[in-house]
């Protein structure tokens, strides 16, 4: 009880004064049908005496207290299940505002199919299901407490009956118990590998086609739900145990209470009519006792749900401001920064320290694995330094928040995600309040006007599942709209058009004219050619500035950049012969 009492105080949240209250609730009720069950005994007693005044006024009593106990369980499901939507909504919220504040490295060692499964699957079933066990637990263990109770009164012995056949059905339950919990953390692990390999499928239908690894040929989804298989039968197999265990465990007790009145009357110790008092009320404790028992085996599977929420939030997110500062100035400077990914043999950036000054446009050139896109990550704060710092106007960024740091910033990424809904929402989402005029000239000026005006229903065209219905170019240009209408003074630029036709690079590329113009401009650059206008190009190499300077110097030192731009150069020649 202690255990499902600290899980759902942990999951309540800001609801934990209400759900308390609920439990509260759930007592009175449960004392209340403990009471029933104390007045039941003298009751069938005065009806086998054939004491009917006794019998009339313990049936009122009876009555009465059946009637406030309904009253009070009609409360508490009504209290309850109206708390149980808002309690989800809040911890799926705390959820989704955790993994804003998780850096970027730790979130890409958790899955997509597996988060989905705890935002959803586990927080349903953890939470409803602790919460409706803990509930019955406290029935069910303030319910027997009145039987106890009675016992006492009538004679103690008939307590040492139940106890012992209740502490042989307890070592069994704690066992088996442990058992369970063990194969729903497994099943959890094959539920989450298995949504994994689900979303992999679906993304990446294409290749899998092209590999011919569809259907039943597919090994790593196959796989996958061979274990998910293996995994729900042995769960099967320990809840049926862990159920049939109960029910001889609670049959036990009742047991051990008859025989015990059973031979104080043989030894006329205890009067035929007490003992069948006893039995009758021993009778109707069996199902309720049995019900206790087996909830803990349902128990086990919401704790290992739960365990699993708690999981994500128990990663540690990057460090808020006690004190936050706005920005004020839009250059960007890297201060003797350096940074690697956890378990990484060497530095991702190493030492680094430049100025990328307002209103200028700074490339990162150089071989893959050199650093260019740790550099974005640093800017954004998606993780922060081990050494040195990054700021933005003279201030840390550790020492603003998120919401004030992104403001001022605007990326276009190489791979576009676009939601599944229409190119004017994908667009409007990024300054939310923007009237339609604004949206649809952010449109015209990222060079959409032609796709729009080809486009059946025009913006309010749905893109599909990750904007699949445009092309690679179409969705490079709507996500600059994006962009431009967020209308940030700094815009980070992951290489958007290395993957571009021609005829889709210019029109690209005279979209990011347009967004870039009078910005703080950081753009990751494998065509050298497309960067030779910048005021500065910082050559990469190790995680370490190999060069830096404008493209004619750089030319002229003749060191990496030059020979880059040599290798381009002679490629722009290449030709496919027989």
């Amino acid at each position: 009880m202690r255990r499902i009492m600290t899980m759902m105080d942990e999951a309540a949240g800001s609801y934990r004064r209400q759900w308390h209250r609920s439990v509260r609730i759930t007592v009175v009720g449960a004392l209340l049908n403990g009471i029933a069950l104390i007045l039941l005994l003298p009751l069938v007693q005065a009806l086998l005496r054939g004491d009917t005044d006794t019998g009339w006024w313990l049936l009122a009593g009876l009555v009465v207290v059946l009637i406030a106990e309904a009253f009070a369980r009609l409360g508490e499901l009504s209290f309850a299940y109206n708390l149980h939507p808002d309690v989800m909504k809040e911890l799926r919220m705390r959820l989704g505002q955790h993994l804003r504040g998780i850096p970027a490295e730790e979130l890409a060692r958790h899955r997509s199919g597996g988060l989905a499964t705890v935002l959803n699957q586990d927080v349903t079933t953890g939470l409803l299901s602790v919460s409706d066990v803990a509930s019955l637990f406290l029935r069910l263990i303030v319910i027997p407490i009145g039987f106890v109770v009675a016992l006492i009164v009538i004679d103690w012995r008939l307590l040492v009956g139940a106890l012992v056949g209740a502490a042989i059905a307890a070592v069994a339950l704690a066992r088996q118990n442990s058992v369970m919990l063990r194969s729903q953390r497994e099943l959890g692990k094959a539920d989450a590998e298995t949504a994994d390999r689900i979303v992999e499928y679906v993304q990446g239908l294409p290749v899998l086609k092209a590999a011919g690894q569809v259907g039943d040929r597919s090994e790593r989804l196959v796989a996958a739900m061979q274990s998910q298989g293996k995994a729900l039968r042995a769960s099967i197999d320990e809840m049926t145990y862990s159920l049939t265990g109960a029910a001889v465990g609670a049959n036990l007790a009742v047991a051990g209470v008859v025989a015990v009145a059973a031979a104080l009357a043989l030894g006329a110790q205890m009067s035929p009519i007490t003992v069948a008092a006893v039995v009758v009320a021993a009778a109707g404790l069996a199902e309720p006792l049995a019900r206790a028992a087996s909830l803990s085996a349902v128990f086990e599977a919401s704790e290992a749900a739960m365990e699993r929420v708690n999981g994500v939030l128990a990663i540690e997110p990057l460090p808020e401001p006690s004190e936050p500062r706005t920005l004020t100035g839009h250059d960007i400077r890297f201060d003797h920064v350096t940074f690697a990914y956890r378990g990484a043999q060497a530095p991702a950036v190493r030492d680094i320290s430049i100025t990328m000054r307002s209103g200028t446009l700074t490339a990162f050139v150089g071989p893959s694995g050199s650093g260019k896109t740790t550099m974005t990550k640093l800017i954004t704060r998606f993780a922060d330094p081990q050494e040195g710092s990054v700021s933005i106007g003279g201030t840390n960024i550790r020492d603003v928040t998120e919401r004030e740091l992104m403001s001022h910033i605007a990326v276009v990424f190489q791979d576009v995600y676009l939601f599944n809904t229409t190119i004017y929402d994908n667009v409007a989402m990024a300054r939310p309040g923007a009237s339609r005029e604004d949206v649809l000239a952010a449109l015209q000026a990222a060079n959409c006007g032609e796709l729009l005006a080809r486009l059946p229903q025009g913006a309010d065209t749905p893109v599909g599942e990750i904007g699949g219905q445009l092309s690679g170019g179409e969705r490079q240009r709507v996500a600059i709209a994006r962009a431009l209408l967020k209308d940030a003074p700094i815009v980070l630029l992951d290489e958007p058009t290395s993957a571009l036709d021609t005829e889709s690079e210019v029109m690209v590329q005279e979209a990011i004219d347009a967004l870039v113009a009078d910005r703080t401009v950081v753009v990751i650059a494998h065509r050298l050619s497309t960067v030779a206008a910048a005021d500065q190009i910082v050559v990469l190499e190790d995680g370490a500035v190999a060069e830096i300077g404008d493209h004619e110097s750089l030319l002229r030192a003749e060191g990496r950049y030059a020979s880059m731009w040599a290798a381009q150069t002679r490629a722009r020649g290449w030709t496919v012969v027989a």
